[in-house]
């Protein structure tokens, strides 16, 4: 009997060693007709739902592949959804109809079949809201979530592959917060792959790869449309790196060379200039309007080799004076104090000069990391009674609230100069602030916004906040030389007269969010005509002045 047992129990190894085998020698599609099913969120919807979406990428790659082939590809992408939530997901659908962002698909019968390959990307979200911090703790606890839900889809479908995908870019900085959490995701993304016999699929890499192609073609290309959802070359990025951790090959190469090549070029015939480029502020370790900008530029001739220079306002200094190679980095150092600050990249190529004007916004300071639990539901009401701050008092009484204060039990609020980016909500627009270029924005946390405002004489104007935000709650309170001019929610925020008065004005906005996304632009405008091209900006306090 023993023996009888322990034989079957060896047949059995045998058997799912062979299969194992097999599998890893069997392309995942089957030569084009496998079905496919992907499981995430409105990034997974999109895929579907518009045009240039992943799943249309990807069928169409390998449709041109397998021309005979008649391949099932199914989306299961939901808005919003977690990790977590998505378990919630495949719990309710066992019994019942569940929809998701994609109408026609059912859940419950989607799952009710057997898949080919069975792929899951997700994680935006647990970033995004978030649900996950960057703790030890907290990634453990994500990590464990996922597997849950592995093991509970693996038992619905019993896919023939199972396969991971990286999660994309959340804004477009890769040493953002956010990304940085997320590399540490997709890092356990590949320990799950790993422990569960699954493919890993670099859908990450392969959108930041494009990313920094792009950037070389013109300075405001993007692989997501809000700092989220991916654009057209986002989506073939994603459905690049699918095929390419599958095995395929040659429907990778179909989608670069018919896809991601044509979009390329079409982006590339709308920009005029004979340069792209970079700008990043470089770290700052005090306050000062002195900052320092890496402008890495991209020569666009590649049939010249140009000589190189940069022109700046004056008292600026560049290092270095010149650069003679197609593509090189200047650091620049200088007061960005006009709402604009022009420089000129120049290229000398057999002693014809061409130029490219660029612009460098006035930076804002920015403080964060203190938290205010102060939203309460229905309707995501903010107890304003309740979040007035030792830091509001100063503001109030026209101290210097850039200096250490005690925002209780000894804690102190982080502050910092920000440049506003084509990398984050916002983009470069000199009025806005994305606080997710400096912190992880975790939920109910707040920040405060300030400039300081040179104006050569009294003047009234208008002042209207604003947001690119897609999802998110936020409540403001914005003072203009210690006097509240708002007070209320971000969305309901009217357009408001402001006095300026001659010589420096401080404009301070706290804002305090619930969840989601965290940006906010304050543009002011004049009257009658009043373009207000002769303020000044600073970042540094103007308290005895």
């Amino acid at each position: 009997m023993k023996y009888r047992t322990i034989l079957s129990l060896a047949m059995s190894l045998c058997v799912c060693l062979c299969l194992n085998v097999f599998a890893a020698d069997t392309p995942p599609l089957k030569q084009g007709n496998a079905r496919v099913i992907f499981v995430g969120d409105s990034i997974t919807g999109q895929s579907r739902n518009v045009k240039t979406g992943y799943a249309h990428q990807f069928e169409a790659a390998v449709r041109a592949t397998y021309p005979n082939a008649t391949p099932q590809i199914i989306s299961l992408g939901g808005s919003g959804h977690s990790v977590g939530s998505w378990a919630g997901v495949e719990k309710n659908s066992r019994e019942k109809s569940v929809v998701l962002d994609i109408k026609t698909n059912d859940v419950h019968k989607v799952l009710a079949q057997p898949a080919d390959v069975l792929v899951i990307m997700l994680g935006m979200n647990d970033v995004l809201a978030p649900y996950v911090d960057d703790t030890p703790e907290s990634i453990d606890k994500w990590t464990a979530r996922y597997q849950k839900l592995i093991d509970a889809l693996k038992v619905r479908v019993s896919p023939g592959v199972l396969a991971l995908a990286g999660i994309t870019p959340c804004t477009e900085d890769p040493q953002s917060p956010k990304n940085q959490l997320i590399s540490k995701l997709n890092d356990q993304i590949a320990l799950l792959a790993k422990n569960n016999n699954a493919r890993l699929l670099p859908t990450s890499q392969t959108v930041w790869d494009i990313q920094m192609q792009g950037r070389r073609l013109r300075p405001d290309y993007h692989v997501t449309a809000d700092f989220v959802h991916p654009t057209t070359a986002g989506h073939i990025g994603i459905a690049m790196g699918m095929l390419d951790g599958l095995g395929e090959t040659a429907a990778v190469d179909w989608l670069r060379k018919n896809r991601l090549d044509e979009y390329n070029k079409h982006m590339a015939s709308r920009h005029t200039a004979p340069f792209s480029w970079e700008i990043k502020q470089l770290q700052a370790n005090d306050i000062s309007d002195k900052l320092s900008y890496a402008i890495t530029y991209h020569w666009l001739d590649t049939q010249t080799q140009p000589s190189v220079t940069v022109n700046t306002p004056q008292g600026w200094q560049v290092s270095p004076n010149q650069l003679t190679t197609a593509t090189g980095t200047f650091t620049l150092t200088g007061n960005a104090n006009q709402w604009q600050n022009k420089l000129t990249l120049n290229a000398n190529v057999n002693g014809q000069t061409q130029s490219t004007d660029l612009y460098i916004p006035a930076p804002w300071l920015v403080g964060y990391s203190f938290v205010q639990r102060l939203w309460k539901q229905p309707g995501y009401v903010f107890m304003a009674d309740k979040a007035h701050t030792p830091i509001d008092d100063v503001i109030e009484s026209g101290g210097d609230f850039t200096k250490p204060i005690d925002m209780g039990k000894g804690k102190t609020l982080t502050w910092k100069p920000y440049s506003p980016s084509v990398n984050f909500t916002g983009k470069d627009d000199p009025d806005s602030v994305d606080f997710a270029a400096v912190t992880h924005a975790g939920n109910w946390e707040a920040g405060y916004l300030a400039r300081w405002i040179y104006s050569d004489k009294d003047r009234t104007c208008m002042i209207q906040p604003k947001t690119r935000m897609f999802a998110g709650y936020m409540f403001l309170n914005i003072w203009v030389n210690g006097k509240t001019v708002y007070e209320g929610r971000l969305r309901k925020a009217p357009t408001t007269t402001i006095q300026l008065q001659k010589g420096w004005n401080a404009l301070v906005c706290r804002s305090s969010h619930h969840n989601w996304q965290w940006q906010l632009s304050l543009p002011i405008t004049g009257q009658d005509g009043d373009d207000l091209s002769d303020l000044r900006y600073s970042i540094v306090s103007k308290t005895n002045e």
